[in-house]
């Protein structure tokens, strides 16, 4: 049908429908719908060339002459929809997937409760689909509108409501915030004392008696910990190895040595010195949740670049993961991490803040490997909290000892952190050497796998070569033969050697150099830029602090110099000592304006 004849058979001009065409488009939908009459466009040619539509009755698609078999689910195309409480266009979205589909009622149900990780039971929402269907074809679009309820309560505004809860007291108390609220949007001028809103206090009273159970509700009057905790925990059944992987980072419990070579801390190189700095490392670890099995590493702290470290050694030795849960750490959420992830294919999804509890396999990790006995028994533990630690260093040195604040006081034989980390992987594979015994790896590594754990940069590749980061990096030859000059390419990071880069051509990646770059990680670089910022810029910004502090005192002393030459007389407390209570108060603040 087109258009003319759509609207030819629903009465409305020609116009209308196009219009309704129009906003269908723009909301992402290919039917329109009007007063129960439900209409399917696809795009097509006029004769003369122009953009037209094709439309067909929702009534012709659902009679089949000749009942089709059953369909399985088209995974892409269910709608998503909320299990527990559907809208009415959730419901309409569901019934028109089943009659275009034919797909059974209870594969739909068991793909919508799988997708939700509900612990609904399939078979239950099965017969609801069923009854929408059946509706919908008896009364059509409004039959499955939910006619429930009245306008009982339609007066009371929800958002000053819930604004009105803000702060624990009597529902009284509420209902004043409520009317004060509904006052001040009015313009209507307020008397405190005597509030009133547009409905009873009665009707209000009655309403929160209602919903004080609702979960919002709840929650708004338990505090802001428990409002934030409202976001749907995802939950995924442990099916198989590499399903999902958790993430997450602590500081270890113990001090360990850093190099220190011609005044720079060496993080990232393993070489002894005589000169060293004792810190704490950050332990990151990644733990599957079918098999507990682990992998864990020591970093200068939890960044996105520790992270894919982390991740390629853990796809090395456990498999390609579905999908990893973590928090919402900048480092997690960072666009290097993002694309890293979705490079391999995986999926991150992230867990409530303060919610360790969605990530209960990683967080018991740290604590098993941290609390087990031959941890403790190392050189440089500090104890697992702030009391443990007081207690070590006190049984360390005497307090009249301690006059000198020092990263720790023990005296013992410290270990290099790359010493540090064989350790923990030593107690790791003793703690849970079982895990791994279960653990199956699943999914291929990409033979590319360390190419792609840097950032990634699009630049266009001329005859020097492609510049990132103010240097040119020099391509192999073998590139002219895949790609032209001026062609658009993706570059990326090597995060070990900021002197190299890789270029994606195709499937293939060339390597490409600055020879003038030092051959240090990306990391390196990072922190010897934080070291001249810290020797060279500290002295300047020093500087600049002593001219900020003299010109505040210069601008000090202007006004109280000034303000000793005002002309204005100062009152004297004696002359109305009848007022002395405002005369005191006036003579604090003059007194205190010109720093007496």
């Amino acid at each position: 049908m087109k258009s003319k004849e759509v609207a030819k058979f629903l009465g409305v001009s020609d116009r209308y429908i196009r219009d309704l065409t129009k906003k269908a488009i723009e909301r992402g939908l290919s039917f329109i719908e009007y007063k129960g009459e439900v209409f399917y466009f696809k795009e097509g040619v006029s004769s003369k060339g122009n953009k037209s539509y094709e439309y067909t009755r929702l009534t012709d698609i659902e009679a089949p002459v000749k009942k089709p078999q059953k369909r399985s689910v088209v995974l892409g195309d269910v709608p998503e929809i909320d299990i527990e409480k559907p809208s009415f266009e959730e419901k309409l979205a569901i019934v028109k997937y089943y009659i275009r589909n034919n797909s059974s009622y209870l594969a739909i149900a068991k793909f919508l409760v799988m997708r939700a990780n509900s612990s609904a039971k399939p078979e239950s929402l099965a017969r609801k689909i069923k009854m929408w269907v059946e509706k919908f074809r008896k009364g059509g679009v409004e039959a499955l509108k939910d006619k429930r309820g009245g306008r009982r309560f339609s007066k009371i505004r929800e958002d000053y409501f819930l604004a009105s809860l803000i702060k624990a007291g009597r529902i009284k108390t509420a209902y004043q915030r409520y009317a004060f609220m509904e006052a001040r949007e009015s313009g209507r001028e307020v008397d405190v004392f005597n509030l009133r809103a547009s409905v009873s206090y009665q009707s209000f009273l009655k309403y929160f008696n209602k919903v004080k159970s609702d979960p919002i509700i709840k929650a708004l009057m338990s505090g802001k910990d428990k409002v934030d905790n409202l976001v749907p925990k995802f939950k995924i059944p442990k099916l198989y190895p590499n399903a999902m992987w958790e993430i997450d980072a602590t500081k270890l419990d113990l001090m360990v040595k850093v190099p220190v070579v011609d005044g720079k801390e060496e993080w990232f190189r393993k070489i002894e010195s005589e000169e060293y700095k004792l810190v704490r490392y950050a332990l990151i670890g990644v733990v599957d949740r079918f098999s507990g099995a682990r992998v864990y590493t020591l970093a200068k702290s939890d960044n996105s670049y520790s992270d894919v470290r982390l991740l390629e050694k853990a796809v090395r030795r456990l498999g390609m993961p579905e999908m990893i849960k973590g928090d919402n750490g900048k480092n997690y959420v960072s666009k290097h991490f993002q694309e890293v992830l979705e490079r391999l294919g995986i999926e991150y999804i992230a867990a409530n803040a303060y919610s360790g509890d969605e990530k209960p396999f990683v967080e018991r990790g740290f604590r098993s490997i941290q609390h087990f006995a031959v941890f403790e028994n190392l050189p440089g533990f500090i104890g697992h909290d702030v009391g443990e630690r007081n207690l070590i260093e006190n049984q360390a040195v005497r307090k009249s000892e301690r006059r000198k604040a020092k990263q720790t006081y023990l005296k013992e034989e410290f270990m290099w952190w790359w010493e540090a980390e064989r350790v923990v992987d030593g107690i790791i594979n003793h703690l849970f050497a079982d895990k791994f015994e279960v653990h199956q790896v699943v999914g291929e590594v990409p033979e590319n796998l360390h190419y792609m754990l840097g950032k990634k940069y699009v630049r266009k590749l001329q005859l020097e070569g492609v510049f990132i980061n103010g240097r040119y990096y020099i391509p192999d030859v073998e590139i002219w033969n895949l790609a032209r000059v001026g062609s658009e390419v993706e570059v990326y990071e090597e995060i070990d050697d900021i002197s190299r880069v890789y270029i994606k051509v195709g499937d293939r990646f060339i390597e490409a150099v600055d020879e003038r770059a030092a051959n240090i990680s990306v990391e390196e670089a990072k922190e010897r830029v934080k070291t001249y910022k810290k020797s060279v810029l500290k002295e300047v910004k020093e500087k600049i602090k002593k001219g900020e502090e003299n010109l505040i005192e210069l601008q000090r002393e202007i006004v109280k110099q000034a303000m000793e030459k005002s002309e204005i007389e100062e009152i004297k407390p004696e002359v109305v000592k009848k007022e002395k209570e405002e005369i005191d108060v006036f003579e604090f603040v003059i007194r205190k304006a010109v720093g007496e």
